[in-house]
């Protein structure tokens, strides 16, 4: 099978992004290389979700199957030259031919069958049209209160509805839904959401049932199994934080704040656990370390009920507060405190 070398360097490199690379599961580390009549597909997976990234292809050539790891093709490929590459099977080897001739070994099980990726049955029924680009830039936001290393799936997704929400337990992120999909009920899995924002593309079409979630268009399919999230994600408890009323809200210029929080960062102590003093005053935001080997102040763009307020002091995680700082867009940023309902 011959293809161009830069859309085979690109499909690969997409996947390769894709990659979950988790070596207690040795698949995440592969790559699915197929040839299905005048299609070209390339597949990555997790085990519970899959990306498939598909082109056509011109000129004679048998169908065939290979799997092979991801990041040794992702180097030799982005190392080839020629205008095309020529891939075919040759016994147990995936053969690659460039600048010169390469053979890689095909990943086999324990039978000495070439290993098998999870194959998803497709939900029934025709897709809702979307804004990808949008729904993109909405889950760029929320990523950063998604779970990281918990045992709990239904943590491990984006809930699509009223709002997009992300939750840890201890962070949450509420978002703006497009409008496409305002008055729908989807769980998005974490890793399905991240390749989005991997990949980055502009229409597609979305589709779900009670264990399964489908997005695609005609160069990519994003599957995976929703794994119970919609009977355990705490959609009810994030949405009600909506209606928390706070007696003081103030305005930051973000990136002043966040240069603070880098400098902030260099004094952060082991033993302080990431905590970072914020001290309300009624002109300005104190920053102080716990040990305060740092003290630094940031006067409001603007404030509002602050006149009555003496001060008002709260410990927060600065990395978390990066992560979240840094995905939202606008150069300012409101932060409520005191007095909160709930």
């Amino acid at each position: 099978m011959k293809i161009k070398t830069t859309v085979l360097q690109d499909m690969i490199n997409k996947a390769g992004k894709i990659c979950k690379k988790d070596a207690l599961s040795p698949i995440t580390l592969m790559v699915q290389l197929e040839r299905k009549g005048n299609n070209f597909i390339v597949t990555t997976t997790s085990g519970d979700a899959s990306v498939i990234i598909r082109k056509p292809v011109e000129g004679e050539g048998e169908d065939f199957r290979a799997v092979v790891y991801a990041e040794f093709l992702t180097s030799l490929v982005n190392k080839i030259t020629t205008e095309y590459v020529d891939m075919r099977i040759e016994g147990n080897n995936l053969s690659i031919i460039g600048n010169g001739a390469y053979l890689l070994d095909i990943c086999v099980d324990d039978n000495g069958d070439v290993i098998k990726f999870p194959e998803f049955k497709e939900v029934a029924g025709d897709g809702k049209e979307i804004d990808v680009k949008k729904l993109i830039d909405a889950i760029s936001v929320a990523r950063s209160c998604t779970a990281i290393n918990m045992n709990a799936d239904e943590l491990d997704t984006y809930y699509i509805g009223k709002k997009i929400i992300a939750t840890n337990t201890y962070k949450v992120g509420i978002v703006p839904n497009i409008p496409e999909l305002e008055n729908e009920d989807i769980y998005l899995p974490k890793e399905l959401g991240n390749a989005l924002v991997a990949i980055g593309f502009d229409k597609a079409k979305i589709k779900s049932n009670e264990t399964t979630m489908e997005l695609y268009n005609d160069e990519y399919v994003f599957q995976a199994t929703i794994n119970g999230a919609k009977d355990k994600f705490p959609t009810e408890s994030a949405l009600s934080m909506l209606q928390l009323g706070f007696d003081y809200n103030v305005t930051l210029n973000k990136n002043e704040l966040l240069q603070v929080l880098e400098r902030a960062a260099l004094f952060i102590k082991d033993y302080e656990r990431n905590g970072i003093s914020f001290i309300f005053r009624p002109d300005k935001l104190t920053i102080r370390s716990l040990s305060g080997a740092i003290n630094e102040d940031l006067e409001y763009i603007s404030k509002d009920n602050v006149e009555g307020l003496v001060e008002v002091s709260t410990l927060l995680d600065i990395l978390n507060l990066k992560d979240q700082l840094s995905s939202l867009t606008g150069e300012k940023v409101t932060m409520g405190f005191g007095g909160y309902d709930g």
